[in-house]
């Protein structure tokens, strides 16, 4: 199983699951009714459930379900948005940090 290392700016060190579309899709389905239609909600919700379904490690310790719960105890709030960025950029693709390159082309049809 390929994972994400991650040193947070306090050197507090996360180890993730590389994410997969599962992943957002199962966060999503969780989510839903929760959210009852606010999408700010959804949001929110979906981020922590993505951040619960890719954390596997804090400091070397391994995390339970009962662990992930409690995200106030793993991280401060500065620590849970460096979490949130390596998130957002481990969706990027396997390159992450890069831009994908792309142009417009003729492709023949007209």
């Amino acid at each position: 199983m390929r994972v994400v290392k991650a040193t947070l700016s306090t050197g507090k060190v996360v180890i993730f699951r590389e994410m997969k579309i599962s992943h957002t899709e199962m966060a999503a389905q969780e989510v839903a009714k929760k959210a009852d239609g606010d999408s700010n909600l959804l949001q929110v919700f979906m981020q922590k459930a993505l951040v619960k379904a890719l954390l596997i490690q804090v400091d070397g310790k391994d995390l339970s379900a009962m662990d992930k719960e409690d995200m106030d105890n793993l991280f401060s709030m500065a620590e849970y948005g460096q979490v949130l960025t390596v998130i957002k950029e481990m969706s990027g693709g396997d390159d992450m940090g890069k831009s994908p390159v792309f142009e417009i082309v003729n492709s023949g049809d007209k």
